[in-house]
């Protein structure tokens, strides 16, 4: 019998492998493309559920940013009714408590003034226009506080200054005079000497004297942040936007500036300033060993004490209060009201006491002040 030849049977089998590879990539290629049609399909169909009706308009870049800069301007505007608002609100505090001040004292006029030159056109017409002010090249009388030197002597918001003293407008480009006008007021305020200032109004000018006051030092201003806060660097007090919106009294917000305020008067800030150096070397040291703390001593170091300071300025807050004529007993109740939606009463805090402490020690520091109302005694904290 005669052997196979070797060689024909190699290369049959390599065709036969050949026509089988074939086959199979040719099945394989019927396979891919009949899922590609099929999941291009259900692609299709599945994008085409997901995207808008075709009747929606569309919108710009340019309008998106027009409608976008409109926004940042209304909550501008809001952001200067909420300060004018505030300066209201601590109007009684700041005046009526200059024996609780003590040193922590500055003159005040009550006046808040606004430069045309610091505006575009678009932010007059949203900020100024809708309050029926007009910017005329002068100084404009953008808020009085109520009850203020300003106040008393008939200045209010909406009239243009034309007269600090003897520096007067027709003296004076417009716009040198402007600048130049609000500062020479405010050097005149800090020291606290009467002077004269001309205004107008409906075409009609009216000199009048204004005598600065001395209140307790602050300046008030909003940040946009949402948190439900209010901190104090000692001389500037700053309310969060979350806590203008949630305040649902103004007797809150007073009782709130007056927390605040007390801790500029007893320089809680710079009480804390120590112990963070302290804690900063330590930080210092733990780098210098290859060990990043991330500043975690300082943060700790800084917050030591932190619970006391915060029980001094809501005890001498309801002092501030009663003082300033402003419903003292409860005036922290809202607290309350956050501590059930958003902390829970006896949640911890590294820096304050809990929201069920604060309550119940603030019904006795109202004991204590109506005790001393009762006996005729001057409503002043207690120090040891």
């Amino acid at each position: 019998m005669r052997e196979p030849d070797k060689r024909q049977f190699l290369k049959g089998t390599i065709t036969n492998c050949n026509v089988l590879c074939q086959n199979m990539t040719i099945r394989i290629s019927a396979c891919w493309v009949f899922l590609s049609i099929g999941l291009g399909g259900l692609l299709s169909v599945g994008c085409s559920v997901s995207q808008p009706p075709s009747h929606v308009p569309s919108a710009v870049s340019k309008e998106i940013k027009e409608k976008a800069d409109e926004l940042d301007l209304k909550s501008k505007a809001r952001t200067y009714d909420q300060v004018h608002h505030l300066a209201d609100l601590a109007w009684p505090i700041v005046s009526k408590n200059l024996d609780i001040c003590g040193k922590h004292t500055m003159w005040y006029s009550g006046l808040y003034l606004a430069l045309g030159s610091k505006y575009s056109e678009t932010e007059r017409e949203l900020i100024f226009r809708d309050k029926a002010m007009k910017f005329d090249g002068k100084p404009l009388v953008h808020h009085v506080v109520r009850d203020s030197p300003a106040d008393t002597v008939g200045i209010s918001a909406g009239d243009h200054i034309v007269a600090i003293g003897a520096y007067r407008l027709d003296k004076e480009e417009q716009r040198k005079f402007a600048r130049a006008a609000v500062k020479r007021m405010d050097d005149l305020v800090r020291k606290g000497e009467p002077f004269s200032i001309s205004y107008s109004r409906n075409s009609q000018q009216t000199e009048v004297t204004l005598v600065p006051q001395r209140v307790c030092r602050h300046e008030i201003s909003i940040s946009n942040s949402a948190a439900i806060n209010a901190y104090t660097d000692g001389n500037r007090i700053r309310f969060t936007r979350g806590i203008m919106e949630f305040g649902q009294s103004d007797r809150f917000l007073q009782a709130v500036f007056a927390h605040e305020l007390a801790h500029g008067i007893y320089n809680h800030p710079r009480k804390s300033i120590p112990k963070a150096f302290v804690g900063l070397i330590l930080d210092l040291a733990a780098l210098s060993q290859g060990v990043w703390s991330g500043g975690r001593f300082t943060q700790v170091c800084s917050q030591f004490q932190n619970k006391d300071l915060e029980r001094e300025a809501d005890y001498v807050a309801y002092y501030l209060l009663a003082n300033a004529g402003i419903d003292f007993e409860g005036a922290f109740d809202e607290w309350e009201d956050i501590a059930v939606r958003f902390k829970g009463g006896n949640r911890r805090s590294s820096t304050h006491p809990t929201s069920a402490e604060r309550l119940v020690i603030g019904e006795k520091i109202a004991t204590e002040i109506n005790k001393k109302i009762a006996s005729g005694k001057p409503l002043r904290p207690n120090r040891h």
